[in-house]
């Protein structure tokens, strides 16, 4: 029945390369002590612009990430480094030749039971149509704000049972 098994194997390994090729979501696996130990999947090299062969040049993230963001990123990834938390997540800016993308990036640790190896995973979600929806709204309310605030004649927004909104 080893025969069996080898397929099966064979068919498991697949299915999880399929899903982890194309998932929209970046995800990056990296052994924790072995950093050229690392999986990267098309999505997070789309998402980040570095791609996995490059991935272990020094400072090759630092590079790609917004200085704010990469500066907040290692103060939250301290105590992860440490071993004094198991994960951690942060809003970030990946500057790319077109412009910025904005994501949602989690790191989680965990212990591979079979080999006893600590591993990192790591998830990208691109949350850049979310932050510019967020920024057109923004924009909008202040204009609005500002013309209602400044216009030279009384202006009130009244509810239709009559109470006052502003």
């Amino acid at each position: 029945c080893v025969a069996e098994r080898t397929k099966e194997l064979a068919r498991e390994r697949a299915r999880f390369k399929f899903i982890f090729d194309s998932v929209p979501v970046g995800i990056s696996l990296v052994a924790v002590d072995d950093v050229k130990a690392h999986l990267f999947n098309p999505a997070h090299e789309s998402i980040t612009g570095v791609l996995a062969r490059e991935s272990d040049r020094p400072d090759v993230f630092k590079h790609a990430t917004h200085p704010d963001d990469y500066r907040r990123q290692m103060e939250l990834a301290q105590p992860f480094i440490r071993r004094e938390v198991d994960h951690y997540s942060i809003e970030k800016r990946y500057l790319r030749h077109g412009g910025v993308v904005w994501v949602v990036l989690t790191s989680r640790r965990f212990v591979d039971a079979e080999t006893g190896i600590e591993q990192s995973i790591t998830t990208l979600v691109d949350i850049t149509e979310r932050k510019r929806a967020e920024e057109a709204s923004r924009e909008s309310e202040e204009r609005f704000s500002g013309a209602f605030e400044h216009a030279p004649i009384g202006v009130a927004l009244v509810s239709p049972d009559g109470h006052w909104l502003r």
